[in-house]
C-alpha cells in the first residue's frame, strides 16, 4: 500500500480560501473531511477522482489489482509509458496524489472478485476501507455493483455511504447514484431564486423598533438619513398608513397581485417624497419633490411575495413538515427529522412564521444601517434556533435517544435555510439496473433513454461474457440471455437481447425500430476515449461534491452524456 503525505492544517486553509467562496466553510469541511473508495481504475474514474482531490478531497483508496496495459496508456492521463506492466493503482495513486498534497492517496491490491465473494467479505472490505462515498468503475459488472448496494443499504453503519458509479463507452457516459435517503440543506443554487423574509408585514418586536425609527414621514429623520431609508422600512410605513386610512387591522395586507398591491400602496409611498432646491441650466433655483431610489425599490418590491409565510411555494417543504417522520420522529430517526419536527412546532406557535435567515442580501442604505439590520436577523436567527433545537431535543428525549442525538449547529444551520430543505430517496442500484422496466423510466429526450438502455445492455452483455470494463462485443463466440443460444454475430443482435428483456415488446418496437443507438454502442466496442471520459468524469466529480457536502440536490437516478450532441440527459423514474 502506498501512502501520500498529508499537507499541513494551515496549508489547507489557504489553498481552499477561495473554494470557501463557492460552498461555505462548512461545505469545505465535509470535503475535507470525506474519504472515497474507488472501485477499479478507468479513465473515467481517475478524471472523477482528479475534479475531488483538486478542491480538498481528504483522503481517497484505488482498489485494483490489475496491471497497466497499453489500453490503459491511450486513454487515462495518470499512466505513463514508465507505467506498462506495473499496478495500475499504485500508479494512478502516485500521479493524483501530486495534484494536491494535502490529500492522503493510497492503493490496495486486493481483488475486486475477494472482495465479492459473500456478503460477509463486502462488509468487512467495507469495515477495513470505512468510505464515506464509492466510486464504481465499468470493471465492476452489474450483478457485484447490485450486491455492493444491497449491503450497504442493509447495514446501519454504513447506510449513509453514497455509491456513484460511472463509465465511458465511446462517444456516451453512464452516471447512476444509489444514496439510500439523503437530506439536503442548501438546495438552492441561484441567489436569485433565494428566498428572503425580511418581516415587513410582522416584524419581531426589535425589528419593529427599527422600522419605527425609520419613519419617512417623521420630521426627526433628516436628509441624509431620508435618502438611505431602506425599502422594507418605507413598505412598513406604507403599510401602516394604508391601514389607518382604510380602518384596517394592524395585521391587515392588501389582497390579489402585484397589480393591486401597487395600486393601494404606491400612492402611500410618493406621499413620502420630499422637496429639494434644484437650480436648471444656471436659471432661477426652485423646488422640486423627489423620491430616493431605496423608496423606487420599495414599490418594485410590492406585491403577495412580501406575504412569504402565506404566499410561499413550497410543496417540498411542507411536505416535509407532515411527514410522519417530522410529526412524531423514532429512536432510528436522522437528527434531520428532529429538527424539521423543531421547526413545525415553531411554524404553529407563530401563526405559520418560519425561522428567520441569520443573514440578508444587500440593499439600499448606509453601512451603519446595514450592519445594525445584519446584527437584529443574526440575533433573531440564533433567538429561533434556539427555539426549534429545545423543540428537537424534547422529540429526541421523548424518542429514547441520546441527549446529543440533535446538536445546536445542526438546527442552527437547518433554520438559516429552512426553505431550501429537501429529503431525498434514490432507486436502488437493483432497480435502476435490473427491475424496473425502461417504459417506466422519463426524460425530456426520447434518445436520452435509448442511450440509457443501450449503454445498460452493453454492460449486461459484458458481464455475461466476464468481459466487465466495456471491452466490447466479439464475434465468434455464444452467449445465453434467457432461454436463447445467441451467437455473438452479428453483435448488435445480442444487444437487442439484452435490451429487449426489460421492456414490453410494443415499447420495445416504437423506441427501437429505426433507432441507431444499439449500433454506435456495438461500433463503439467498450474504448473509453479521453475526451468523453474528462467529460463524464467532472460530471461525476460534480455530484460526488454534492453528495458529499450536503449542499445542493444531486442526480437522484441515472445521467446520460450523448457525445454526439455534447449533452447531458437526466434519467429519472417517473412519478
Amino acid at each position: 500500500m502506498t501512502t501520500a503525505s498529508p499537507a499541513t492544517a494551515a496549508l489547507k486553509a489557504f489553498r481552499y480560501d477561495r473554494s470557501e467562496l463557492l460552498w461555505g466553510a462548512g461545505g469545505q469541511a465535509r470535503l475535507s473531511s470525506a474519504r472515497v473508495v474507488a472501485l477499479g481504475l478507468t479513465a473515467t474514474v481517475a478524471e472523477a477522482l482528479k475534479n475531488l482531490i483538486l478542491p480538498g478531497l481528504n483522503r481517497f483508496l484505488i482498489v485494483d489489482d490489475g496491471l497497466v496495459t497499453s489500453r490503459d496508456l491511450g486513454t487515462n492521463f495518470f499512466l505513463s509509458g514508465g507505467d506498462l506492466g506495473r499496478r495500475r493503482a499504485d500508479a494512478a495513486v502516485r500521479e493524483l496524489s501530486e495534484l494536491n498534497p494535502s490529500c492522503e492517496g493510497q492503493s490496495c491490491a486486493t481483488s475486486l472478485a475477494a472482495i465479492f465473494t459473500s456478503d460477509a467479505s463486502i462488509r468487512a472490505f467495507l469495515t477495513e476501507s470505512e468510505p464515506t462515498l464509492l466510486l464504481v468503475s465499468s470493471i465492476v459488472s452489474l450483478t457485484q455493483q447490485q450486491r455492493l448496494a444491497a449491503v450497504v443499504r442493509a447495514s446501519p453503519r454504513f447506510a449513509r455511504v453514497a455509491i456513484v458509479s460511472c463509465l465511458t463507452n465511446g462517444l456516451c457516459g453512464l452516471i447512476r447514484v444509489d444514496a439510500g435517503e439523503r437530506f439536503v440543506v442548501d438546495a438552492v443554487t441561484d441567489a436569485d431564486l433565494r428566498v428572503v423574509d425580511f418581516r415587513v408585514l410582522n416584524p419581531f418586536s426589535r425589528l419593529r423598533e427599527f422600522y419605527e425609527r425609520l419613519d419617512p414621514a417623521a420630521g426627526t429623520v433628516d436628509s441624509a438619513l431620508f435618502n438611505h431609508i431602506p425599502y422594507m422600512a418605507v413598505i412598513y410605513h406604507a403599510l401602516k398608513r394604508w391601514r389607518a386610512a382604510e380602518g384596517k387591522p394592524d395585521d391587515a395586507v392588501p389582497s390579489g397581485y402585484t397589480s393591486q398591491w401597487q395600486a393601494v400602496l404606491k400612492p402611500h409611498i410618493e406621499s413620502f417624497a420630499r422637496t429639494k432646491t434644484v437650480v436648471v441650466d444656471e436659471g432661477a433655483p426652485k423646488e422640486q419633490r423627489y423620491l430616493p431610489d431605496s423608496f423606487l425599490d420599495a414599490i418594485n418590491q410590492l406585491g403577495p411575495r412580501l406575504n412569504v409565510g402565506a404566499n410561499r411555494n413550497a410543496p417540498e417543504l411542507y411536505a416535509l413538515l407532515k411527514d410522519q417522520r417530522a410529526t412524531n420522529p423514532g429512536p432510528s430517526d436522522d437528527p434531520f427529522w428532529f429538527v424539521v419536527h423543531g421547526v413545525a412546532k415553531f411554524r404553529e406557535r407563530h401563526g405559520g412564521l418560519m425561522p428567520v435567515a441569520p443573514t440578508i442580501p444587500d440593499v439600499e442604505t448606509t453601512t451603519d444601517l446595514y450592519r445594525e439590520l445584519q446584527a437584529i436577523f443574526r440575533d433573531q436567527a440564533a433567538a429561533d434556533a434556539t427555539e426549534v433545537h429545545a423543540d428537537a431535543q424534547r422529540a429526541a428525549t421523548a424518542a429514547g435517544c441520546a441527549a446529543d442525538h440533535v446538536s445546536f449547529e445542526t438546527a442552527r444551520h437547518m433554520c438559516g435555510q429552512v426553505w431550501d430543505l429537501r429529503a431525498l430517496s434514490f432507486p436502488s442500484t437493483a432497480e435502476q439496473c435490473a427491475s424496473m422496466p425502461w417504459e417506466a423510466l422519463d426524460t425530456r429526450a426520447p434518445e436520452a433513454l435509448r442511450w440509457y438502455a443501450a449503454l445498460i445492455g452493453a454492460e449486461v452483455v459484458a458481464e455475461q461474457r466476464g468481459a466487465n470494463g466495456g471491452v466490447g462485443l466479439r464475434p465468434g463466440e455464444s452467449l445465453s440471455i434467457g432461454d436463447h443460444e445467441l451467437p455473438l454475430g452479428p453483435e448488435e443482435a445480442l444487444l437487442r437481447a439484452a435490451v429487449r428483456q426489460r421492456c414490453s415488446p410494443d415499447w420495445y418496437s416504437q423506441t427501437f425500430a429505426n433507432a441507431v443507438e444499439l449500433s454506435e454502442i456495438v461500433r463503439f466496442g467498450g474504448g473509453e476515449p479521453t475526451p468523453v471520459a474528462s467529460i463524464v468524469g467532472a460530471v461525476t466529480a460534480q455530484e460526488c461534491v454534492k453528495l458529499l457536502q450536503g449542499l445542493r440536490v444531486p442526480l437522484c437516478f441515472a445521467a446520460v452524456y450523448d457525445g454526439h450532441a455534447n449533452v447531458i440527459h437526466v434519467v429519472d423514474a417517473k412519478r
